[in-house]
């Protein structure tokens, strides 16, 4: 598994990590409080507009060795940083990473689980695809993307696509088949916390033979990405403070893209 990434981005409302921001050649202190030491490494990505800042640590004024030792150790990784609004459009540069931080490998959030199995019925191939939404996640997921990797030996131009249980053309869900790609993919607009999912993808096989009757594929053949959004909260512990703004201006929102290796 890869260690998480996030990022602080700063411009609209729509867009942003922290918002409202329209008023140009301003500065605002941010402190990252990371509460359970979830960050291993964070840096600026652009220095101009995001600038790390000194610790209280590092002049302390204690002569217990222990104590200059955890002030050091606490030092080497600034979770401070003074943010510069620059004298232009917001909509020039808004949404641009200014912070990126990466988590260790002891936060291993699990936002949606995701099984599936596929099998051969006479001249189909049937692949169900079953999601499970954490139920204790904070917020919805929103604008989910399914995107599902077709074998050559599979017709994607005349999939089907429908909710498990669905009967009838209007069961069926809208989806698109990328031929160049072999990418079938389809679209979920809000998941609930605790909320089970399934889908049935029917593909025709290319050429039909005796002996691809009910002959159970492996479901790696399939193999899946997802991507989908929340907002609201994040994946950590880890909360924002920004002097001078209101708490209404921080906005927490993340993305997950999942893919199957």
């Amino acid at each position: 598994m890869s260690i998480p990434i996030f990022y602080l981005k700063i411009g609209t409302k729509a867009q942003s990590s922290l918002s409202g921001m329209t008023h140009p050649n301003r500065r605002w202190d941010v402190d990252f409080d990371d509460p359970n030491g979830e960050i291993s490494d964070i840096i600026t990505k652009k220095y101009d507009y995001a600038q790390p800042m000194s610790h209280p640590e590092e002049f302390g004024d204690s002569k217990d060795h222990d104590d200059i030792k955890s002030n050091e150790k606490n030092a080497k990784i600034s979770k401070s940083f003074r943010v510069h609004t620059p004298e232009a459009s917001i909509n020039q540069w808004s949404g641009i990473p200014l912070v990126e931080y990466k988590c260790g490998n002891g936060l291993r959030p699990v936002p949606m689980l995701i099984t599936k199995t596929a099998q051969m019925n006479r001249d189909k191939c049937h692949v169900h695809i079953h999601l499970r939404v954490n139920p204790r996640n904070k917020s919805a997921l929103h604008n989910l993307a399914i995107l599902m990797s077709i074998p050559d030996a599979f017709n994607g131009q005349t999939s089907l696509v429908s909710p498990v249980g669905a009967t009838g053309d209007s069961g069926l869900v809208k989806h698109n088949w990328d031929e160049m790609k072999r990418l079938l993919t389809w679209s979920v607009e809000e998941l609930q916390s605790g909320e089970v999912r399934e889908f049935k993808a029917s593909l025709l096989i290319a050429t039909s033979t005796a002996q691809n009757e009910s002959v159970v594929l492996d479901a790696d053949d399939f193999p899946i990405m997802l991507r989908y959004d929340s907002e609201g909260c994040l994946l950590s512990s880890i909360s924002l403070g920004v002097k001078e703004l209101s708490v209404d201006c921080v906005k927490h929102q993340y993305r997950v893209y999942h893919r199957e290796i």
